[in-house]
Formats: C-alpha cells, sequence, structure tokens
C-alpha cells in the first residue's frame, strides 16, 4: 500500500504551467503558486529502491530517499491548477499506482496511473 501525503494546504490560484522543480527533502511550503508534496511508500512493499514516475518529471525515475524506518518519500514542489499523472517503480521493474489516490487513469501502454491534482 502505498500513500501520498501533501504536507501544504492548498494553492490560492489557478496558475497552469509545466515548470515544477523537484527536490528532495524539501520544506513544507506554499505561496501560492506552488505547493510541496510528498510522496511516500512504506516499507512494507518489500523492495530495494523505488522511484517515483512522474509527468511532471518527464516520466523519468526520480529516486525516492530510504527513510530510517525502511519507507520510501520525496518532497517535491509543484505548481498549483494542474492535474498530474504519476506511479511508482518498484526496484526498477514493477509500476506500483498509488492505492490511496483518489483518482487514476492510464497510459497508452496500459500503465495505471495515479492522479494528482495541485
Amino acid at each position: 500500500r502505498t500513500a501520498l501525503a501533501e504536507t501544504a494546504a492548498g494553492c490560492d490560484d489557478g496558475s497552469v504551467g509545466r515548470t515544477p522543480t523537484a527536490r528532495k527533502r524539501a520544506p513544507s511550503d506554499t505561496d501560492g503558486t506552488w505547493r510541496t508534496v510528498r510522496f511516500e511508500v512504506p516499507a512494507s512493499i518489500g523492495g530495494r529502491h523505488v522511484d517515483l514516475v512522474a509527468e511532471f518529471l518527464g516520466w523519468t525515475p526520480f529516486a525516492l530517499d530510504r527513510d530510517a524506518d525502511g519507507s520510501f518519500s520525496a518532497a517535491v514542489r509543484l505548481r498549483c491548477g494542474e492535474t498530474w499523472g504519476y506511479h511508482f517503480l518498484l526496484d526498477g521493474e514493477t509500476p506500483i499506482a498509488d492505492s490511496t489516490a483518489q483518482h487514476s487513469g492510464q497510459l497508452r501502454d496500459g500503465t495505471t496511473v495515479s492522479l494528482l491534482q495541485t
């Protein structure tokens, strides 16, 4: 089971754009244009490493940090007013959708992705 924890409350505008920045261990912040979202995968997933694969990263895998408790996580700043597709990749092979996401979709290759609205 995976989890997405939103560490900053809503955005105050509908700004659009495809110029998000990804950074690990970002502080919780919001300035109305950007929102920090924390992606988390529990240790019980059982993998050696987990990547975040997302539309806002150009579908390029981004390694999540392994935390002291064995879980995996990263905080990413995203532009407000967007809907983003993403999934996790276990050990570089197995795509895993976020089971806690409220919405999902499918890529052309059939991969199920979770959808996040900022």
